[in-house]
């Protein structure tokens, strides 16, 4: 995340500021590599339910952020493109340039010249193991790139026993890798056996990519290795609280958790460089009408204890989570909650949700939670079906908004609803929201794919697509699945102002000067090179770039 600070001293005449197209927006801006390969997925799942079958049903689903995107899709089967930018082999597909011979975007007769905003890929097939070289697929280890901002999701589970034996992922780009991970949960984290198991997935981007891992935290890397460019390395169990991963090169790192002899309760997480930790999250899911708990795990990587205070629709709550632990917080119903370490300190936090010691295997997915510094006021659903066959819907997206805002609804993300926001988009439906207010939301056609939350008055949001226990039902066709809804990256400009000088008369009037602080948090996927902060003639301006 790349922030940009001015401070300008003007007269009460304020400037405005804009951001305009970055010139190379043609060329592949995003990278991703499909995490979690279906050979050790199974290998996870086996030790969870033994009667797990070897073919699966892969999913990967790719949806355009906006107009005019190519995406380019590389096979691992034949090894990568040297240059995403100028791919040679046949096996990739370009899709959005408008040539049928290099690809048929998929759900096109022909290949449009560049892809219309909400456009999703729904890249599905079975994949049976073992896994030969020669069938080209789409699956695990795949690379994607796009010219323009792309959001990926990864699930799959085997035909047997099906869906009740899943979970999903968001898909980080390459630009968000890390070279230092630590496991927030682990096998020592007594939590009606959620975490029996804990394997940890370790996949890397670049060639000649030396991996350290410490699983048991006892400070000393016991295993050491090197991955080349999407190579996956599975750690089988023994994974916990506190345990680390350090890389040579970026690097994505993936959780994937389990009850044994539960046989089909699994949650999977994301796990967010060490170094993109913050003190404030937030999260939009709460405990469900039913009481199937939602238990955020709140983890304390520093040397004194942590001071922890939730603020939710009910009240303020406060405790510590030791040195070096895990504190299990359950968040109220109908409500999100605000999770702030009140010495400004950094941790990590992730959460489960169906987790009522009853039925905790019935509706069991988990996500992770995203730190204050990198919300946006948008953000797209990757994958989002209400069903595993849309004959159901069960699972929704789930928001909340850090103030009182309203939150516009754009079912399939395209910009073509039929209500029109200030901005000229067209949207389906709003919803006045409090503050830290959680909100489920059901798109008509029972899939929340594709789907565009945002508020238009730079109120920060935090979603979350997954299963509602007291909506879904218990079996087949229902996804015990979800995963985070990462914001849509975008640059978010604030401003704030003082009084600098009081004139007569006293107070604020027209002849007084204030002081302007304009904040430009780039969580956006190109360089701003391009910012410019205009004023109106006859303003005093006086302007300082902090970087």
């Amino acid at each position: 995340m790349r922030k940009f600070r001015f401070l300008s001293v003007l007269s009460v005449l304020c400037g405005m500021l804009a951001a305009g197209e970055p010139a190379f927006a043609q060329f592949v801006v995003q990278e991703f590599f499909v995490p979690l390969p279906e050979d050790q997925i199974r290998s996870s799942f086996l030790k969870l339910y033994t009667g797990t079958g070897p073919t699966f049903d892969s999913v990967i689903s790719v949806v355009a952020g906006g107009a005019g995107t190519k995406v380019v899709y590389d096979h691992w089967e034949d090894g990568y493109e040297i240059d995403l930018n100028s791919p040679l082999q046949s096996s990739t597909r370009v899709w959005g340039d408008g040539i049928d011979a290099n690809g048929i975007a998929p759900g096109f007769v022909n290949d449009p010249t560049n892809l219309p905003a909400g456009t999703v890929f729904s890249l599905r097939n079975n994949v049976t193991l073992p896994r030969s070289a020669s069938t080209i697929l789409y699956d695990g280890r795949d690379r994607i790139g796009g010219t323009k901002a792309l959001v990926v999701s990864r699930s799959a589970w085997a035909l047997t026993p099906g869906s009740v034996l899943a979970d999903a992922v968001e898909v980080s780009s390459v630009l968000d890798f890390g070279t230092e991970f630590v496991a927030p949960v682990g096998e020592n984290v007594s939590a009606a056996s959620m975490y029996e198991i804990v394997d940890l997935f370790v996949m890397a981007a670049e060639n000649g990519t030396s991996v350290s891992i410490d699983k048991d935290a006892n400070g000393s890397f016991e295993t050491v290795f090197t991955l080349n460019r999407g190579e996956s390395y599975r750690v089988n169990g023994g994974v916990l609280k506190g345990a680390r991963v350090s890389a040579s090169k970026p690097v994505q790192v993936h959780l994937i958790t389990g009850d044994i002899g539960a046989n089909y309760e699994s949650r999977w997480f994301t796990l967010y460089p060490y170094d993109q930790w913050g003190s404030v999250y937030y999260t939009p899911v709460g405990t469900a009408a039913d009481g199937d708990a939602a238990y955020v795990f709140i983890y304390n990587p520093g040397t004194s204890a942590l001071p922890i205070r939730v603020t939710t629709q009910i009240g303020t709550t406060n405790f510590t989570v030791p040195t070096n632990g895990t504190y299990q917080y359950q968040v109220p119903q109908n409500s999100g909650a605000k999770l702030q370490s009140t010495n400004g300190l950094p941790y990590f936090a992730v959460e489960t949700v169906g987790a009522n010691p009853t039925a905790n295997n019935v509706h069991d997915w988990g996500f992770t939670l995203v730190p204050e510094g990198n919300l946006t006021t948008i953000g797209q659903v990757g994958w989002g079906p209400g069903s595993s066959d849309l004959s159901q819907n069960g699972s929704p997206v789930w928001v909340t908004a850090v103030g009182a805002t309203t939150i516009y609804v754009d079912f399939d993300g395209d910009r073509a609803g039929p209500l029109t926001d200030s901005n000229g988009d067209g949207y389906d439906t709003n919803l006045t929201m409090a503050a830290l207010q959680s909100r489920t939301i059901y798109d008509p056609d029972k899939d929340q794919t594709a789907m565009r939350v945002y508020t238009l008055d730079g109120t920060l949001i935090t979603a979350a697509w997954g299963q509602d226990p007291a909506v879904a039902g218990a079996g087949n066709p229902f996804l015990d699945v979800g995963t985070t809804v990462l914001p849509f990256p975008q640059a978010v400009i604030k401003k704030s102002s003082t009084l600098f000088t009081d004139n007569p008369p006293s107070g604020l009037s027209t002849n007084d000067v204030l002081e302007y602080t304009i904040t430009i948090d780039n969580n956006s996927v190109v360089v701003l090179g391009n910012a410019w902060v205009g004023f109106p003639r006859a303003s005093v301006v006086t302007v300082r770039l902090l970087i």
